[in-house]
């Protein structure tokens, strides 16, 4: 029942911060019980990273040319895109830190980017809508550490990320006519570097 709640919530939170790009403030957004995890506090702990909290500072990055949000990364071991699919069932409901190539951003707002390794994938979002990426991180490397779902995505859902991708390319999105099955991170923390 739990991840039923958790899984509907990350849902709301991945639609709901498109659309606050298209007009809608945060404050509009629907709030539920079950996206406000009550371990998490109220304000921002310490450590926490003041750069890309709003879409309009999502293009915010660090004096050393690095792009932090949220927390420091801990110093877990760090899986690669295609280890967490080898064992994403094993890691379900886990948090993780994960490596690899960002391909992907949401260009409205930011909200979430996808983690490529060869032909594998993880979509990463900032759990509980917390921060923004640059439009400009796909190429980056990145690490993020955060919860780790396996999740189906419902044709609505997956329709309004297709279009989002779609945007960044000015062509139209392709249909989607089935639901999408997927592994994501509700990221609390991530460091983005240019390649060297």
């Amino acid at each position: 029942m739990r991840a039923s709640h958790t899984l509907s919530a990350l849902l709301a939170l991945g639609v709901a911060a498109c659309t606050q790009a298209e007009g809608q403030s945060p404050a509009a957004a629907p709030k539920s019980a079950a996206s406000q995890p009550a371990s998490q506090p109220a304000a921002a702990p310490a450590g926490y990273s003041s750069a890309g909290l709003s879409s309009a500072q999502r293009n915010d990055v660090d004096a050393d040319g690095v792009v932090r949000r949220g927390l420091a990364l801990s110093a877990a071991p760090t899986f690669t895109v295609a280890q967490v699919h080898q064992q994403a069932e094993a890691l379900n409901g886990k948090v993780v830190k994960v490596s690899g190539e960002v391909s992907k951003v949401c260009q409205k707002a930011g909200c979430w980017f996808i983690l490529r390794e060869g032909d594998k994938s993880i979509r990463i979002t900032s759990k509980g809508y917390k921060y923004f990426v640059p439009n400009d991180a796909p190429g980056m490397d990145g690490v993020v550490e955060g919860d780790l779902q396996v999740k189906v995505l419902d044709v609505k859902t997956a329709q309004h990320y297709a279009e989002d991708e779609a945007e960044a390319t000015g062509k139209p999105a392709e249909k989607v006519e089935a639901p999408i099955h997927e592994i994501a991170v509700a990221s609390v923390g991530l460091e983005l570097r240019k390649p060297n």
